[in-house]
């Protein structure tokens, strides 16, 4: 069966903005003389609402903080670092190709909205994307199934037809419940992650190759691509 969409995370898999939404924190934690522990961080990424880092700020301030001040300081500082970077090795490729190709894109991710809508019109990817499904547009995110079965729903497409992109754990196991072929690319900050579930795993998406051509249905239902020789 042709491939129908492409479905992408955003945070670690198109920008890496993990690093700078780790950095934008940092700086925040420094100007309060305290430290965000890198390993702490770790275990929230691609975990929505995993670690609450407001909450731990001021249990270790021993103070309340206006959440809505330290919240829009995160995010300017979050998106100055984001602007100093560029997209992912492969990204722009797998995208302008699938786009070309016909392919149906969309993006789910367990980030907000804004951030979403802002870096993709930032990088100028707008454009390709027809929807998008975030956990603030999600009754359940990731590692549930919803947030996929709803940007299927979104597109008009078939999971066994179409492939999904991910960075996280989490995020694999919300693409393969939901039926999809799935893509993982582990970033700096997910390489500690169990890549077991998917069903390819690269260094980067410049490893991705389309002409590997149709996705198939074996006897067991599980997806799977046909080499093509040349």
């Amino acid at each position: 069966m042709s491939i129908q969409a492409l479905i992408l995370d955003f945070d670690g898999l198109i920008v890496d903005t993990e690093t700078s939404d780790y950095e934008a924190w940092c700086l925040i934690y420094k100007h309060f003389g305290c430290q965000l522990e890198r390993e702490l961080w770790l275990q929230s990424v691609g975990k929505a609402g995993a670690f609450d880092p407001h909450k731990h700020l001021e249990l270790l301030i021993c103070r309340a903080l206006e959440r809505e001040n330290i919240a829009a300081w995160h995010s300017k500082i979050h998106l100055e670092l984001m602007a100093a970077q560029q997209l992912l090795p492969g990204v722009s490729f797998v995208i302008n190709h699938g786009y070309t190709s016909g392919f149906r894109i969309g993006v789910a991710s367990n980030s907000l909205l804004s951030r979403v809508k802002h870096g993709l019109e930032y990088f100028k990817l707008d454009q390709f994307v027809s929807t998008i499904r975030t956990r603030d547009r999600v009754k359940n995110p990731k590692p549930h199934p919803e947030p996929y079965l709803l940007a299927l729903e979104d597109l008009g497409a078939d999971p066994i037809n179409s492939i999904a992109f991910e960075d996280s754990e989490s995020g694999i196991k919300s693409a393969k419940d939901a039926g999809l072929y799935v893509v993982a690319v582990p970033s700096p900050f997910t390489r500690h992650h169990d890549f077991s579930g998917a069903d390819e795993v690269l260094n980067s998406l410049d490893e991705f190759v389309f002409d590997k051509g149709q996705l198939l249905q074996d006897e067991a239902h599980t997806d799977s691509f046909q080499s093509s020789k040349h």
